[in-house]
């Protein structure tokens, strides 16, 4: 992979004034965020983008707001400075996780680009294990490829013994020890976004310092895909989707769905009329739901029922 590194690039933001920052431009898009996302992406923001701001983000209104100083709403609401610690302008908090009745403290980096609610990573050194029941899972996609892993539940986690959510689904990550040293700093797993959201967040990067406030049932059980199925978008309008992978043991596999199938209805409806996250949002539905796919196969119209299941 061949990247080149642009110094002292002017780069504004909508609604701010000019910044210069280095960019890092690849030679070939190795991440295909377009496929993945089902949205038109050029790039990608680093939490080193905002170094000297305080950033506040707000998932319900889908905006995100530069301030150079901190907003006088952290003193008058109730929003919660978190103990946390920034390395490399990144947030870590610590986080206790608690199976089979025991306590484990954790270094958790707060990941705002992560579309998975919590991730975990295991090693021969770690006190982390596997649940008892879990399947294997695709965690997503790094400069390296596709990322695995496996998906399974936690019975509790406490963020900073602040929130606290209970049965929550969680991926796990093996890996290498030397190969995690090259982060260079000591981490045990992430938070990701649909935990994220369920708080307004304030990042101060000046300080170093983490301000959540929680939404009402900030802790009610999190959604999650179940189906097994791994959709990337594709087309000129990212309109039309195919399954890119079928989880092994999941209800997608049991289902007779393969790798390659194009998916054109879900139910009555012509996925013509839906985005990849409308596409995703169907799937998650309560154990034992049917879904009714129409797909196309090898230039052939075939019709699929997954059943939705959580043996987690």
């Amino acid at each position: 992979m061949l990247a080149y590194i642009t110094r002292g690039v002017p780069v504004r933001l909508e609604n701010s004034i000019s910044a210069k920052r280095d960019l890092i431009v690849l030679e070939e898009d190795f991440l295909h965020l377009d496929e993945i996302t089902g949205e038109s992406i050029d790039g990608i923001l680093g939490a080193r983008f905002f170094r000297g701001l305080y950033v506040e983000i707000d998932y319900k209104k889908k905006r995100i707001i530069l301030n150079r100083n901190l907003p006088n709403k952290v003193l008058k609401s109730d929003y919660i400075k978190l103990e946390s610690t920034f390395i490399n302008h990144k947030p870590y908090i610590n986080c206790t996780i608690n199976n089979d009745g025991q306590d484990i403290d954790t270094d958790i980096l707060v990941d705002t680009g992560a579309g998975i609610p919590f991730l975990l990573f295991l090693s021969e050194e770690s006190k982390i294990s596997l649940p008892e029941n879990y399947m294997v899972g695709n965690l997503g996609r790094g400069l390296g490829g596709e990322i695995k892993g496996y998906i399974g539940k936690t019975d509790k986690i406490s963020l900073d013994k602040e929130f606290v959510f209970e049965d929550l689904f969680t991926n796990f990550q093996y890996y290498e020890k030397d190969t995690l040293d090259d982060y260079i700093v000591p981490r045990d797993g992430l938070i990701g976004n649909p935990i994220l959201q369920r708080f307004n967040i304030i990042i101060n990067y000046v300080d170093g310092e983490l301000y959540f406030k929680p939404k009402r049932r900030y802790n009610k059980a999190i959604d999650y895909d179940i189906s097994g199925l791994v959709i990337y978008a594709f087309g000129q309008q990212l309109s039309d989707f195919f399954v890119k992978e079928v989880l092994t043991g999941s209800p997608a596999e049991k289902a007779g769905i393969q790798t390659g199938d194009i998916i054109k209805k879900m139910g009555f409806f012509s996925t013509k009329f839906f985005t990849l996250e409308q596409i995703y949002k169907r799937l998650i539905r309560r154990k034992g739901k049917k879904v009714n796919l129409t797909l196309e196969r090898k230039g052939k119209k075939i019709k699929k029922t997954v059943i939705l299941s959580d043996n987690l």
